[in-house]
Order: C-alpha cells, then structure tokens, then sequence
C-alpha cells in the first residue's frame, strides 16, 4: 500500500510551500542519520585498525595555566617486543600532538577559554600503554600488571624557556625521538 496521499482528498488541499517540503525532508534526514553516522564511524574505525595496528582509547585533558596536558592511554597488539612497539608510541604521540582536544565543559569555564586552549601547542604528552581493554579503573601504569606495556612522556622544548620540564623523569628514551620511556618489567 503506498503512503501517498489518495488524489480525491489531495485536490482539496492547499500545496506544500518550499518551507514545509525542506522541514519534512530535514525530519526524515534527523530520523536516518543516526543510523548513517554508526555505518560511517564503523566503516572509519575498521579502515584505522587496517592502516595502524594501535588504537587510541581516551585522552583526558589535565590541561592547567600555560601548559596544555594530555593522559592518552593507548592500546597496542599483544605478542610484540619493545623494538616493535616503540615505533607505535612514537606514532600515537605524534597523532595527539597534532589533534586539537578541547578540555571538557566544566562549569567556571567558558567556551571561549576551551576554544583557546585547544588551539595551543601540547605541551606534555603522556601515554599509557596496554595490550588488553580493561575498565577505565584497571588501566593505571601497575607496574606489575600483565597487560601494561610501558608509559611515556614526551615534552615540547619551547615551554622550557617559560620555566617548565618533563614531570615524569623516565629513565630510557625511544630511539630516534625525544619521548622518554619506562617499559614495564613483566613485558618482554
């Protein structure tokens, strides 16, 4: 049966103005779209996993007064050596430093100040490694725990004329960057 209207009842009524046939076409795109927007974050989410191995789980902004700050924890594959990982840390720093994050909507701060913030460099930049998804509480840098990989931190030198420097302090760096770097013990 179609939804079309029966010509007997349309004739009588007065036709749609181009308001009214755009606000009908608008609703039925409102209705599709969200559908269409999962197909398209499912199609782009698949394409990344084939062209990194990597995954970006959350940033969190812990940004503060001059310095733009960014906890990233970071999924990598199991199974791999350091030599193999560090080229990806490498990458996924790269990646974040050149996103645009917005802090959060926290109330006292406009967006104004949020539009700002996320046009500043990165200062810091710290990732936290692990090659299992755990619960947001599981995944802190333990040491001892078998899915932990490492966590870094990298630091861009032009804040060090402003009187700040790695907070961090790990011990080796990944070769051929300025990201320092503390593997965990239990990983291979």
């Amino acid at each position: 049966m179609s939804r079309r209207m029966p010509r007997q009842v349309s004739r009588f009524l007065a036709p749609l103005s181009l308001t009214h046939k755009l606000a009908a076409y608008r609703r039925g795109w409102a209705l599709t779209w969200p559908a269409r927007k999962a197909q398209l974050q499912e199609f782009w989410q698949a394409r990344q996993r084939e062209q990194r191995p990597w995954r970006i789980l959350e940033i969190h902004d812990l940004s503060m007064g001059l310095a733009k700050r960014l906890d990233v924890l970071v999924l990598v594959p199991e199974g791999l050596s350091r030599g193999e990982i560090a080229p990806m840390l490498a990458e996924a720093t790269a990646h974040v430093r050149e996103k645009r994050h917005r802090t959060a909507e926290t109330p006292g701060f406009k967006r104004r100040y949020r539009k700002r913030m996320a046009k500043r460099r990165t200062a810091y930049v710290w990732l936290q490694a692990f090659t299992k998804e755990k619960r947001p509480s599981d995944l802190w840098s333990n040491r001892d725990a078998p899915f932990f990989v490492c966590r870094t931190e990298w630091f861009d030198p032009a804040y060090a004329a402003h009187g700040l420097q790695p907070i961090l302090g790990l011990p080796e760096r990944v070769e051929g960057t300025d990201i320092t770097v503390e593997w965990s013990p239990r990983y291979p």
